[in-house]
């Protein structure tokens, strides 16, 4: 999919989160040795997913 150079900023507000993510695939955190921390949040997620898209996006968040 190609998005044309009019197509409109999609602005996502919200927190931008921490997501602690085990670091052994398919354990769950109290199963797991450690963990990974990786950038999240569901308004900053879904700002990435936009752009992965092909969109343009922005995010706000405090």
């Amino acid at each position: 999919m190609t998005i044309s150079e009019g197509s409109p900023l999609i602005v996502c507000f919200g927190e931008m989160l921490i997501d602690f993510v085990p670091d052994v695939a398919g354990l769950s955190l109290a199963e797991s040795s450690g963990f990974l921390k990786a950038p999240g949040g569901a308004p900053a997620n879904v700002a990435v997913a936009i752009t992965k898209l092909g969109g343009k996006s922005a995010f706000v968040g405090k």
